[in-house]
């Protein structure tokens, strides 16, 4: 019998890495579905990350003493160990875009003057948000010119309300959660005020959406900013890029091109030859139908009119019978 007690923390290694882990989940769950606090949620995520650091390094405390004195629990401490790597291997999942993509947490199409949100600053006041809600272009302007140059407005040679309509029902199809809408009046650009969530964690990600009038033709801006966090892991100019593109597309989708066009009117043409030839066809008396005034006409044929038919002779017996 080996009397030799087990490894220190042996025991304590998988309940702290499974405990962590269950934090970070309940933390997604609560934020996602129940509208935790964002900053609470961030708040747990660093609880649990440092709870999976202290199970790894209780871990590598009782391999050591497995190692020194051979005792038992060295089974429980690797399985510790494999539960807290997990944990990890999701902020290490994004540690590539955290390194090459550029800080920043506001993307938009334009840097001169970017749309501002006007009730969303009063929502993202009341959710106590930690970035600011006016564009910050000393900050961001030159990096997302060098990174982003892809971010440009998209022009629609259209008025300015059917390009507002169109890009409202975008954000719809999008399943963006629309707050605020105000129409385009005279000298007055259409602005449209949206929230998308990420799809885990489920983040708050504000867009805004202004259609204005430049050249005779419709000029459509997006931005979108995070509400938390220095770096949005190239979120938000993806999320502009969906914007545009969608747009784009709905527009392509509507206008046709000049080979649609001709296409178009070539199967009217062919539908209408072909009632004809089936008229034709189906009424042989369609030539007596003319109208008058074409009878008239120089070198016009007659209908042949039918020959009377002949009374039938009476016998001299039914004359009899009559008189």
């Amino acid at each position: 019998m080996n009397d030799t007690p087990p490894a220190l923390f042996s025991s304590w290694t998988p309940r702290v890495a499974l405990f962590s882990g269950a934090l970070i989940l309940v933390a997604i769950l609560l934020h996602r579905l129940l509208g935790m606090p964002t900053q609470l949620a961030l708040n747990l995520f660093v609880v649990a990350f440092g709870l999976a650091a202290c199970a790894f390094l209780l871990g590598m405390v009782a391999i050591g003493d497995v190692w020194r004195r051979g005792a038992d629990g060295g089974a429980w401490a690797v399985i510790g160990m494999l539960i807290a790597g997990a944990v990890f291997a999701w902020p290490a999942a994004v540690l590539p875009a955290y390194l090459n993509l550029p800080t920043m947490n506001d993307a938009t199409t334009d840097l001169a003057s970017p749309p501002r949100f006007s009730a969303l600053t009063k929502e993202r006041e009341r959710a106590g948000v930690a970035n600011p809600a006016q564009y910050p272009a000393v900050r961001f302007a030159e990096v997302q010119k060098a990174n982003y140059p892809d971010l440009r407005p998209l022009y629609v040679s259209r008025s300015v309300d059917d390009t507002y309509e169109l890009a409202l029902d975008t954000l719809k199809r999008l399943r963006f959660q629309i707050v605020a809408e105000t129409p385009p009046r005279q000298r007055q650009a259409g602005i449209i005020e949206a929230v998308d969530r990420t799809l885990v964690i489920g983040f708050y990600d504000d867009v805004i959406v202004r259609v204005d009038s430049e050249g005779g033709r419709a000029r459509i801006d997006v931005r979108s900013a995070s509400r938390f966090g220095t770096h949005d892991l190239g979120r938000n100019p993806i999320r502009v890029r969906r914007v545009l593109s969608e747009m784009q597309a709905r527009i392509d989708a509507s206008v046709a091109t000049p080979g649609q066009r001709f296409a178009r009117i070539k199967s009217r043409l062919d539908k209408a030859k072909a009632t004809t030839k089936r008229g034709k066809a189906g009424d042989p008396k369609s030539a007596d139908r003319r109208r008058p005034q074409d009878l008239a006409r120089p070198g016009a044929q007659r209908a042949p009119v039918p020959k009377a038919t002949p009374p039938a002779k009476v016998s001299g017996r039914g004359r009899d019978r009559e008189e």
